[in-house]
């Protein structure tokens, strides 16, 4: 029952079809040539040299690429706690991101810096670590993800902040006292 409490803290109806979609519109992405960049940004901020549909486009493939990972599963839709009834969803997670969203915002021009694109995604991984037990399938999942992002992204000069991959829970939950 817990898993099933887990499985739909994402709101994501789990039916195959919704993992298969998404992996075909991904499928498109071939990766990126980053030979023409000198120098790697810091704390995720653009290349100065890059122009700004050049990071759209470079971040917009990872994006592709993080939604047809098998993991990706957990964090392609935005949570409905109400629904799944997750009373505490958002006393624990204050902003609430999903991959689904950031992809929108990415494409209807809704970010102004690809600093702000790479922390909404660092966000959506930080949120699942949060709110689910180190050790549980979702956070498990996101700390994976976030690992596999953090690779993806470092040729292209950005790095997830704000994220503890290591393993360890960030807040200790009052739970049982």
């Amino acid at each position: 029952k817990l898993l099933d409490k887990k499985l739909s803290t994402t709101g994501l109806k789990l039916d195959g079809d919704a993992k298969s979609g998404n992996a075909a519109m991904a499928s498109k992405a071939t990766g990126s040539d980053k030979s023409g960049k000198k120098e790697p940004a810091k704390s995720g901020d653009a290349p100065a040299s890059a122009p700004q549909s050049s990071w759209k486009r470079d971040l917009g493939s990872v994006l592709e690429w993080l939604v047809a990972r098998p993991d990706a599963e957990w964090f392609l839709e935005p949570v409905d706690p109400e629904s799944i009834g997750l009373d505490d969803y958002f006393d624990v997670i204050k902003k609430p991101m999903d991959l689904g969203t950031i992809q929108t915002k990415l494409t209807s021009g809704k970010y102004r810096s690809a600093a702000a694109v790479v922390a909404d995604i660092g966000l959506v991984f930080a949120n699942a670590m949060e709110y689910n037990e180190a050790g549980d399938e979702i956070h498990e999942a996101a700390k994976r993800m976030a690992k596999q992002t953090d690779k993806k992204l470092a040729p292209l000069g950005f790095q997830l902040e704000g994220v503890d991959t290591s393993g360890r829970k960030r807040k200790q939950e009052d739970e049982g006292e």
